[in-house]
């Protein structure tokens, strides 16, 4: 009579396979550790460029609201917010009583490279009655 001799399975890891995890498993990690750094990156410069726009927007907005009447030509520097410079100019055109604003907004991205962002806006004089 023959009986059967069960051999049971061997549990765990071997040590080959530990070694080969040992070297998969952190290359992996530091591509995704990368990757949410350039993230964080991307992300920020996306913020800054938001900044950017409402800034330069508000300027231009806040010499237009003057109105034609009350601008004169002018270059108006070192206006700030945050992490953000503003320049504005003023040209006054009286042949056509128009008046062109531009709002220059620059700041730094994440590479430390110069951005610049430029807005444009108009105050022209109210027709006479």
């Amino acid at each position: 009579m023959k009986t059967k001799v069960r051999k049971e399975r061997a549990r765990g890891f071997s040590l080959i396979e530990v070694l080969m995890a040992s070297a998969i498993l952190p290359t992996g990690l530091a591509g995704v550790l990368y990757l949410l750094g350039q993230t964080a990156l991307v992300s920020r410069d996306a913020d800054l460029s938001m900044q950017a726009a409402g800034f330069g927007s508000q300027l231009v907005e806040e010499y237009e609201a003057m109105g034609y009447e009350g601008l004169v030509a002018q270059t108006v520097t070192g206006l700030t917010r945050d992490r953000l410079t503003g320049t504005v100019v003023v040209l006054v055109d009286p042949v056509i009583q128009q008046t062109t604003i531009t709002a220059t907004v620059t700041w730094n991205d994440s590479h430390g490279r110069v951005m610049t962002r430029e807005f444009h806006g108009l105050a022209s004089k109210p027709p006479d009655p």
